[in-house]
């Protein structure tokens, strides 16, 4: 995800979901939060704000700890 990366959805809930491991470690699973959203409407657009490609996804699902440097602070 970047600033030319939006997403929509129409419903959205987090949940538990079995992750698999890498590393210098042997392969193992953890349960690891998941935002998991439905009728999903994702769109690219460039600098100058036209829009790229458009695609619409039935499930989309992206890691929470991933979220924390997606997300932009509100005021």
């Amino acid at each position: 995800m970047d600033d030319f990366t939006f997403i929509k959805a129409e419903k959205s809930h987090l949940e538990k979901v079995s992750r698999q491991t890498y590393g210098n470690t042997p392969q193992k699973s953890e349960e690891v939060p998941m935002l998991i959203m439905t009728n999903v409407v994702e769109m690219i657009v460039d600098k100058n704000g036209k829009i790229l490609g458009v695609e619409i996804k039935k499930k989309f699902g992206l890691w929470l700890d991933a979220l924390s440097g997606i997300l932009k602070p509100t005021d």
